[in-house]
């Protein structure tokens, strides 16, 4: 958004859930490709949010961050869906996998006044995840009879 002197100012809204995963895992067959499905039960420990200036030629000092808390919702519950593949690499499997996340609450309470502008009234959280991991075996046989 704009900023008096012709800069622009940018906002943060710094957010902490406690959250609470629940989900469920369908393999292929061969326990090669997965596809995961979750809900997110989320609690707010934590809000506030700051803005900071910027002009042609300077910084404008951020004033300290506001407590939003009392200005947000204090559930979350949001909603995730994920595909992966798992690769056999001796006895460590290597996983891969792609996923989307939408939250089904709004972040702001009914009646939310903005802080800054930049701050909408409503909103929610969405996102897309990437992830990588290595399973080590921590012992006995490995699936299908191994050593």
């Amino acid at each position: 958004s704009s900023f008096p002197g012709g800069g622009k100012s940018f906002s943060e809204l710094a957010i902490t859930y406690v959250i609470l995963p629940l989900g469920l895992r369908v393999q292929s067959s061969r326990a090669r490709i997965y596809v995961t499905s979750l809900v997110e039960l989320g609690y707010l420990v934590d809000a506030s949010f700051s803005t900071l200036g910027l002009t042609p030629f300077s910084v404008e000092p951020a004033p300290l961050p506001q407590d939003v808390l009392g200005n947000l919702n204090p559930w979350d519950v949001s909603m995730s869906l994920a595909v992966g593949v798992r690769v056999p690499l001796g006895r460590q499997v290597i996983s891969m996998e792609v996923g989307w996340g939408q939250s089904l609450v709004n972040v702001t309470k009914p009646g939310f006044q903005p802080v800054d502008w930049s701050l909408p009234q409503r909103f929610k959280f969405s996102g897309f995840g990437l992830s990588a991991g290595v399973e080590f075996p921590l012992g006995g046989p490995r699936e299908g009879g191994g050593t």
